[in-house]
């Protein structure tokens, strides 16, 4: 779906367990096999698989020194981001094209995409903070992972306990705009038992995210996580976590009577996300497994925007599934039913253009088959989902993908699949201003295609390059005048959407110490039967890191591209809609972290040391140089 308004509400992310995330070791180390537990249901070698996949490590993520994960998104080939100003403010993810809500996010292999938001995920309140990798799958993954999953999967898989007995450490930042930041975890581990409790506050004074006055716009966020895992027997474990997230967020109203631009106005939004999550994995021979997943995701945001009542959606998500997978000889058999239960609430003040307040409930019953066969120098997979909505048709997605080793160390890989997109709450029945939603829209559906070479040089280079194409049918334009009642609505455009592009990541230690990095995205995304280029996806974009590592420091320095772009605008005043463009920029960020001793480091970090000025959503100034001092200790 296009979410051209501005929804007036942050939300947060959340995080949850999954067992099978705690079986495989992703650091990117070239002497290491690299396993991925998102691309297949099962975990799978990096090398194995027929999709483009991106894997941030854990060393990764500390040298980049990074807070929001949205930044480390930023340096990776396929995907947009989009920004709503500063810190807290809505925050897009795209991939390969796709919109935003098309784009499966999981937290330690759980989905939190808000259903109460237009199923999409907003990338502003989350932070590093315990993570220990984020695999990136890029292509068609609704056989895998279902409807959300058209354009790829981002998943986000947080640390266990890898040393028996207690471990705590704590960390501290500040920083130019009042940045603070604190947090503390706490592990232990010993025998059949795993335990973690994390905790953190961020907030920050923020900066003026409007074109003129000079009102900062602040942002305030606490988490709370608690997980367990207990082995009952050496075939049967079980696994639970609860998360915990509140924000507020000042964010500028919109200027409906002179230029319909951002002004300094005092509005904020609340939002509150709880997850909880139970897994119980049996082991039943050395060929068998079974994994049994319940997990319920609550979302509630309040939206205070000088309106008599407050503005306020609630989400719910019950999701129960079954998995059992069969392993023998290279061949892999995975089944999975399930059966997930939504619930969407609204209220708020009733006006010309209707009544937001209504609660609506949904229910999706699915079946799915993947089959994979490893070889020496050949692997092949083949998945098909069958969903069963209440709302809907019956919808089948699919998708068959390849690898085959050509030479050492050089592999051509492929896929091709089918998606299906259903639309939201949101689009179907929300009511936001002048949005009101259409109940008559039909799921999106996508055809996707890739293909590429994968390659390593001993353990100095590794790069990856593909073309991708996909054609998508049914969009949803989320941002549609509707003449009969002088607002706006949800429509399924006629015209096809096309998206193609091609993608370079290049890792290259080219001395002892000393990393280069480098990704570069080419893409045409166009509606309306390429008549009409998609906004907020730029042409061309990328980035360069270099990294160096002596005996007690590490240094990095990465310079990040976006190219020029456009976006919609709706100014007050004929011909009330446009095509604006948004002008190319680079940002240059550096860490330098210093290792006092094993236990303390010291870091300094600065973002856009180039002060440039920039927009990423048409009106809304982005943060200009920003400094920040932490330290981080362990005992």
């Amino acid at each position: 779906m296009k979410h051209h308004t501005i929804i007036p509400a942050a939300l947060l992310s959340l995080l949850s367990a999954q067992l099978y995330a705690d079986s495989a070791d992703l650091h990117a180390d070239n002497s290491m096999e690299v396993v991925t537990v998102t691309a297949s249901r099962t975990p799978v070698s990096i090398d194995d698989t027929g999709s483009a996949v991106t894997i941030i490590s854990h060393d990764q993520i500390t040298s980049r020194g990074y807070v929001h994960i949205a930044d480390l998104l930023r340096e990776v080939a396929g995907i947009a981001v989009s920004q709503q100003g500063g810190r807290g403010t809505i925050t897009q993810v795209r991939m390969r094209g796709a919109e935003a809500n098309q784009v499966l996010v999981l937290i330690d292999g759980m989905e939190v995409n808000d259903p109460s938001q237009g199923g999409e995920f907003n990338f502003a309140s989350l932070t590093t903070a315990q993570v220990d990798r984020i695999e990136i799958v890029r292509g068609a993954q609704s056989a895998i992972w279902g409807s959300d999953a058209m354009a790829g999967v981002i998943n986000i898989i947080t640390a266990t306990p890898d040393t028996q007995g207690h471990r705590v450490s704590a960390s501290a930042e500040t920083g130019s705009s009042g940045h603070r930041q604190l947090s503390a975890d706490w592990q232990y581990s010993h025998e059949q038992l795993t335990l973690s409790l994390v905790g953190e506050g961020f907030s920050t004074d923020g900066t003026n995210i409007s074109r003129r006055g000079s009102e900062d716009d602040g942002f305030r966020n606490k988490l709370l996580q608690v997980r367990a895992g207990y082995a009952l027997a050496d075939s049967l474990q079980v696994a639970m976590q609860y998360r915990a997230t509140d924000s507020e967020t000042d964010f500028d109203g919109t200027d409906f009577l002179i230029d319909g631009l951002p002004t300094d106005t005092d509005y904020s939004a609340n939002n509150e996300q709880r997850l909880a999550g139970l897994h119980l994995d049996w082991q039943q021979s050395d060929t068998l497994n079974h994994r049994l997943s319940l997990t319920r995701l609550n979302t509630d945001n309040e939206t205070d925007n000088g309106n008599p009542d407050l503005d306020i959606t609630r989400g719910e998500k019950q999701r129960i599934a079954w998995q059992t997978d069969w392993q023998l000889n290279g061949h892999t058999l995975s089944g999975l039913l399930e059966r997930e239960t939504e619930h969407y609430q609204q209220r708020g003040t009733a006006s010309f253009f209707g009544n937001p307040n209504k609660s609506l409930d949904a229910h999706t019953a699915s079946a799915a088959l993947e089959y994979r066969y490893n070889a020496t120098d050949f692997d092949y997979s083949l998945s098909v989902r069958q969903e069963n909505n209440s709302h809907f048709d019956n919808a089948t997605s699919w998708r068959t993908t390849a690898r085959w080793q050509w030479l050492t160390g050089l592999s051509v890989y492929g896929s091709f699949g089918k998606a299906v997109k259903n639309p939201g709450f949101t689009e179907r029945f929300g009511y936001y201003d002048s949005f009101v939603g259409n109940p008559d829209l039909a799921p999106e559906v996508s055809l996707s295609a890739e293909i590429g070479l994968y390659g390593t040089f001993g353990e100095s280079l590794t790069f990856m390059v593909n073309h991708f194409r996909s054609r998508l049918d049914d969009e949803i334009n989320g941002f549609s005048f509707d003449p009969n009642t002088g607002g706006f609505t949800a429509i399924n455009q006629r015209e096809q959407s096309h998206r193609r592009g091609a993608e370079l990541d290049l890792s290259w230690q080219i001395l002892d110490g000393t990393l280069l990095e480098l990704n570069y995205t080419y893409l045409d995304a166009s509606e309306q039967d390429q008549a009409v280029a998609e906004v907020r996806r730029p042409r061309h974009s990328g980035s360069l890191r270099a990294s160096r590592h002596w005996s007690a420091v590490q240094l990095s320095a990465g310079l990040n591209y976006t190219g020029q772009q456009t976006d919609d605008y709706f100014p007050p005043f004929a011909p009330y809609f446009q095509k604006v463009r948004l002008d190319s920029y680079l940002t240059l960020d550096i860490n330098l972290r210093y290792d006092v001793s094993p236990a303390l480091q010291l870091s300094l970090r600065g973002l856009n040391l180039t002060d440039t000025d920039y927009e990423e959503v048409y009106g809304y100034a982005s943060a200009g140089r920003s400094l920040m001092l932490g330290a981080n200790y362990t005992f």
